[in-house]
């Protein structure tokens, strides 16, 4: 007799994960149906089911799309292993440093919650035995940083996953450092912050935070290592613009006249050029003369500022203008970009300093 049994789906056992369904049964043929093609040219085999329940984007690859075969070739092969491993075994026993940008993204592109949230705790376990470094060991603990940095960019620049938390975790630590101003300057003096991308400039900044005159240290080393004749580079623009120059004024005032000096002294300054160095430093004037009355307890509402308009004169508008070739461009600079010629603001500034 066939006695056919209905069973209620909704009664059915829900699987939570992480879950051990068992390691032993990775890449064992009889019980796999899925593989994944590696970098290294190998096979390597999973259930699908298992892998499921992890993942609702290898559901959906594998039920709807009927998947047998996912591409992996563009993954360390060791952050592979490492996946599969954690997805079996719900444990993140063989993840490393030097794979963990590729787990970190298997887990965001397969939308693995839980194993997104146990990465962000291994990094925040590689900064906490960072801090653990004896003090006389600046340099280990240094390098140790700069890596985890270096981690932490790569994921950051990834245009699917724009994610600060792992640039916050280092920021806390390094602000938590007692010699954190020699922290960042030989972490700044380690790279080449002429050459640097939009997205990595905006890491620097946020590191840096208002220690800006170290930043503002670290251009003019680059730009005096420049031939003379080097452009504008669209890369120290952004830098210029965004780094805190009033900030570095009030901290270092040599500093501050050494990078106007040297960006005067660029033989290839365009018209664009000059309008846009004149801009940042009326912009950076006006700024400082707010922090100057801010020291001096004195509210910003009872003092007049003059806006970068007001404070131009009608003869360096003139310079500006009529800027028509790089041999020009010098007499023009020097007027323009000096602090200590800039009208209004620059005077006062240079009054009270």
């Amino acid at each position: 007799m066939l006695i056919v049994l209905s069973i209620n789906q909704e009664m059915a056992p829900t699987i939570q994960v992480p879950c051990n369904f068992g390691r032993e049964y990775i890449n064992i043929p009889e019980h796999c149906n899925l593989k994944l093609k590696l970098k290294n040219g190998e096979d390597y085999l999973v259930n699908s089911v298992l892998m499921s329940y992890n993942s609702p984007e290898i559901k959906r690859l594998t039920t709807e799309l009927h998947q047998t075969t996912l591409d992996m070739d563009d993954i360390d092969e060791n952050a592979v292993y490492c996946f599969v491993d954690a997805l079996y075994s719900g444990e993140l026993e063989l993840i490393k440093k030097d794979i963990f940008t590729d787990v970190y993204k298997l887990g965001r592109v397969f939308k693995v919650h839980w194993l997104v949230l146990k990465c962000t705790d291994y990094y925040g376990s590689l900064v906490a035995e960072r801090e653990t470094i004896d003090a006389s060991s600046r340099d280990t603990a240094y390098e140790n940083l700069k890596s985890l940095f270096l981690i932490a960019r790569a994921i950051h620049t990834e245009s699917y996953l724009k994610e600060r938390i792992f640039i916050d975790f280092l920021v806390k630590s390094i602000n938590e450092r007692g010699d954190k101003r020699e922290f960042i300057k030989t972490f700044v003096g380690d790279i080449k912050l002429n050459e640097l991308s939009e997205s990595l400039a905006r890491q620097i900044l946020h590191i840096v935070g208002d220690d800006s005159d170290i930043l503002v240290e670290g251009l003019v080393r680059s730009l005096r290592s420049l031939p003379f004749d080097t452009p504008l580079s669209d890369e120290l623009r952004n830098m210029l613009e965004n780094c805190s120059l009033a900030k570095c004024y009030q901290k270092s005032r040599e500093t501050y006249d050494e990078l106007f000096d040297l960006l005067d002294d660029i033989e290839s300054l365009t018209k664009d050029d000059l309008k846009f160095i004149n801009r940042i430093n009326r912009q950076c004037m006006k700024k400082a003369f707010t922090l100057i009355l801010d020291d001096l307890n004195i509210p910003s509402e009872n003092v007049t500022v003059p806006s970068v308009a007001d404070t131009m004169q009608d003869d360096s508008k003139a310079m500006v203008e009529n800027v028509r070739a790089p041999s020009s461009a010098s007499s023009s600079a020097s007027y323009i970009t000096s602090p200590d010629n800039a009208p209004s603001s620059s005077s006062a500034l240079s009054d009270v300093d």
